[in-house]
């Protein structure tokens, strides 16, 4: 299984209300950055491995951690998060923005592994 640590390394940002420190497994991500296209056919979105979901829950059921689905939006170009194509985001489904869960999960479909991400939203930082 491929695991990758999203905070302090990387800002997630909430989209909608989300409490803090709130445990979000991402079962699809929206792909608006370049990385995914290089390992993967070209599509709008990435699902996220069903297997790799089901083993992230398990572990937090097992332990009483509660946790959220959520579709994410992964984009590399943080200076272009208008207001507008927030707005838009939001209305596609999309509970928060990162930087890398749709490129890490076309390398993990390229490379045949089990790869998802945990994401903890430490800073309940909304844009």
């Amino acid at each position: 299984m491929v695991w990758s640590k999203s905070f302090p390394l990387e800002p997630v940002a909430s989209l909608v209300d989300i409490e803090e420190n709130a445990f979000l497994v991402p079962v699809r991500a929206l792909r608006d950055e370049g990385t995914s296209y290089h390992y993967v056919a070209p599509s709008r979105y990435m699902e996220m491995q069903i297997e790799a979901v089901s083993a992230i829950e398990q572990v937090l059921e097992q332990r009483g951690i509660p946790y959220e689905e959520v579709m994410t939006w992964t984009t590399d170009g943080f200076y272009r998060e208008t207001a507008e194509k927030v707005a838009y985001r939001k209305e596609e489904g999309c509970a928060v923005v990162e930087m890398e869960c749709s490129a890490l999960a076309a390398v993990a479909q390229l490379r045949g592994v089990s790869g998802e991400r945990l994401l903890l939203l430490q800073i309940p930082w909304q844009i």
